[in-house]
């Protein structure tokens, strides 16, 4: 259980006893444990007063705070759906293991894509799912571009259990009588196999058929799941060389790739979503670089002093900044419909590529962040580069369910 846990709960509900509490975090292990991709997203909304787009899970979660106990009170029932939320991300984060990796590593830059543009922090579990984010994404980054300590891990299949005795059938015997060319009768004895020992050594062949067919079925599972791990492994290795090349001659080029004009021959705002787009571009391995805020800034701050970086600039300006045929051609296939919500700035460069005003409105109400929302250069980059980043990995993982 959380040390804070019931810190938490006491604005609550009345003086917790413990038994409710260890019911509650029982809920919260038991939830973590099973959580998918799509309820883990949720939860992330949840905390932030997005809707959600699984109802039927989030309706489960309800239920099952229900049935806990009767002091599910109605006043403080959402406050509590959304602290269990919290608290299931967290254990997430906490107990991180590679079978949930996936589901970390989209919750976590779920959450990073947050950090900035929600600055109000209405519950001291948000304060510790920022704090802890972080950290987990950046060791993915780096565990993904490791290259000297990559090695296969070692699988073990357990042979396929099989029967050695073969089934036995024994033979009936039959006395009948026959009649030869002569008309003389005589007594023959005829040996037949018992039909109802046949019947059962063939269900025992069907049964150890079954048993070989799940067998084979769970190792091939097995060894799949290894193959494509050591696939991913290869594929990160050889992506991240040259991953790490392209960006540097990028930085030395100091030209917009789309553009191809000089990045000191940009506006700051202009730059700020060119910037976060090209290098998102350049990242073949998910998550992005550790040094990418590094890498944005010198991007930034080319021909302009070191404290150009540090210059306000608002969520409006930023896309306003930028060509309208760059936003059409660039900026419409970066995104995902799925997680729209969940990329404000990515989110309003979309709309806004309708040559319309409507995206001042919409984005608000989508993704609940005022477009005066202002950030330092630097971060406004880092967070649209970030948002491209978490668009991509959530359409790896949502978009064979369906989502568009």
């Amino acid at each position: 259980m959380h040390p804070q846990f019931a810190e938490w709960y006491r604005p609550l509900l009345i003086q917790p006893d413990d038994k409710l509490l260890k019911s509650r975090w029982a809920l919260v292990e038991h939830t973590a444990r099973n959580l998918t991709v799509p309820l883990a997203l949720d939860l992330v909304r949840l905390s932030f007063g997005l809707p959600v787009q699984d109802d039927a899970a989030i309706a489960a979660l309800k239920q099952q705070l229900k049935t806990e106990g009767l002091n599910y009170v109605r006043a403080t029932a959402n406050l509590e759906l959304v602290l269990i939320g919290d608290c299931v991300l967290l254990e997430l984060i906490d107990r991180h293991s590679d079978k949930k990796s996936q589901e970390i590593s989209l919750s976590g830059s779920a959450l990073i894509c947050q950090r900035a543009l929600r600055q109000n922090i209405n519950r001291t579990s948000q304060a510790d799912l920022f704090r802890q984010s972080r950290p987990i994404v950046d060791d993915l980054a780096i565990k993904s571009r490791k290259t000297a300590a990559a090695s296969a891990k070692i699988t073990n299949i357990d042979p396929i259990p099989h029967n050695k005795t073969s089934p036995n059938v024994n033979s009936d015997s039959i006395n009948f009588m026959v009649l030869d060319w002569n008309r003389n009768q005589s007594w023959k004895t005829l040996n037949i196999a018992n039909s109802e020992q046949i019947n059962h050594a063939l269900s025992q062949l069907l049964s150890i058929q079954n048993t070989y067919a799940d067998s084979l079925d769970k190792k091939m599972s097995s060894i799949i799941a290894v193959a494509q791990s050591m696939l991913d492994q290869v594929g990160s290795l050889l992506c991240s060389p040259q991953e790490e090349n392209s960006i540097q001659w990028y930085l030395l080029g100091e030209t917009s790739r789309d553009l191809h004009r000089p990045f000191a021959s940009f506006q700051l705002a202009e730059l700020i979503p060119i910037a976060a787009k090209e290098l998102a571009d350049l990242t073949a391995v998910l998550p992005g670089p550790y040094a990418a805020l590094a890498y944005l800034d010198r991007i930034l701050t080319h021909g302009r002093s070191r404290d150009a970086a540090e210059t306000q600039v608002s969520l409006r300006a930023a896309v306003q900044a930028v060509q309208s045929l760059w936003r059409t051609n660039s900026i419409s296939v970066a995104g995902f419909d799925a997680v729209q919500d969940l990329t404000p700035v990515l989110c309003a460069l979309s709309y806004a590529t309708a040559g319309s005003d409507d995206w001042l409105t919409m984005v608000p109400q989508l993704c609940h962040v005022p477009v005066e929302t202002e950030l330092p250069a630097r971060e406004m980059a880092y967070q649209l580069y970030q948002e491209i980043l978490f668009a991509r990995l959530a359409k790896q993982h949502l978009a064979t369910k369906g989502a568009k």
